[in-house]
């Protein structure tokens, strides 16, 4: 999606369809997790591991079911989507106490971890995000690499308010820290970070991948960003900017967000379209570069955007060609 490049998916695939037939499945319908050296859901402490397994194993079918759509293998996407579905099936039956995602044999703390990705990888269907939410509102187990995940949760879930929230309560000390411009494998350093640990890390950039993604909105929907999103989730931050170096050129999203009145720019490269989504905040109209577009919940014919409808409520949204746009919507 990033690149377009389907060449490394063809190279890669035989080998993941290999790997993924070493893991197997108990007598109750979930993965067994096998042994080895270094048997990790994450560093710290309370991580429930068997949940983690099955997750990722889960999502790891996931792919190999995309790799193998798009390389025009029918059969393998067939298995694949029903390991899933038998899965999914046991996941929920094995693991779901009614308040959150367990391991009927783990003692430990509930896992903040396992909740958030199985949001992420559609385990968890929308009945159980208010459960959930509590969850991740009280445990804070993660370590910085997979904090992105239940960061990227909260936004999924519709829960953004929080998601900035907690990324500033858990990153904050990182970022302030004025001997310090990047970011620490642990949330400390030395005897405060697990293990001593780096100071500065490539796991833990997730959090800027998520501002990018969510908060800004950018994100591609057909592969090398020919189309891509602009939809931004702002929560209670009042400005913020984005720009995404993709293969097709700079992307730029920027809005400023007050009271009453939302204003997003979008550039759009040459060669590329995109859907641009103004958050559903009880605007009665929109205006872009200075024309009316949309008002009291109907779009108005107009020469500069497209009507933009799919099943999602949470924003009013348009389709763009390349260049500058300015969207204004007022109460």
């Amino acid at each position: 999606m990033q690149t377009g490049d389907r060449q490394p998916i063809s190279d890669l695939y035989s080998g993941v369809r290999k790997y993924l037939k070493i893991w197997k499945i108990n007598d109750r319908g979930t993965v067994i997790c096998r042994p080895s050296e270094w048997p990790q859901g994450d560093w710290g402490y309370e991580v429930d591991l068997e949940v983690i397994y099955n997750v990722w194993y889960y999502m790891a079918l996931k792919g190999a079911a995309n790799m193998a759509g798009l390389l025009g293998k029918p059969n393998d996407v067939a298995e694949y989507s029903q390991i899933m579905k038998q899965l999914k099936l046991a996941f929920n039956k094995n693991y779901w106490t009614g308040t959150a995602y367990r391991d009927p044999g783990y003692k430990g703390k509930t896992d903040d971890r396992s909740q958030a990705l199985a949001v992420l990888s559609g385990l968890a269907d929308r009945e159980k995000y208010p459960a959930i939410f509590e969850v991740l509102k009280n445990e804070e187990h993660a370590s910085p690499y997979l904090e992105k995940y239940v960061m990227e949760a909260l936004f999924q879930m519709g829960n953004e308010d929080y998601a900035i929230q907690r990324m500033k309560k858990r990153f904050g000390s990182m970022v302030n820290n004025p001997n310090y411009s990047t970011l620490f494998e642990g949330w400390g350093i030395g005897s405060e970070g697990f293990g001593g640990g780096t100071t500065n890390h490539a796991w833990s950039g997730g959090g800027l991948t998520i501002l990018s993604q969510y908060l800004c909105g950018i994100a591609p929907l057909e592969p090398g960003y020919t189309t891509f999103q602009v939809i931004p989730q702002p929560a209670s931050v009042e400005q913020a900017s984005a720009r995404i170096l993709s293969v097709k050129g700079e992307i730029q999203s920027s809005f400023i967000h007050k009271a009453g009145k939302f204003e997003l720019s979008v550039i759009v490269p040459k060669g590329t379209e995109a859907v641009i989504g103004i958050p559903d905040k009880g605007f009665s109209s929109i205006d872009v570069d200075g024309e009316k577009v949309w008002k009291k919940g109907q779009y108005i014919a107009n020469k500069k955007v497209l009507k933009y409808s799919d099943q999602t409520k949470s924003h009013i949204k348009f389709k763009v060609t390349a260049g500058n746009w300015h969207f204004t919507a007022v109460k």
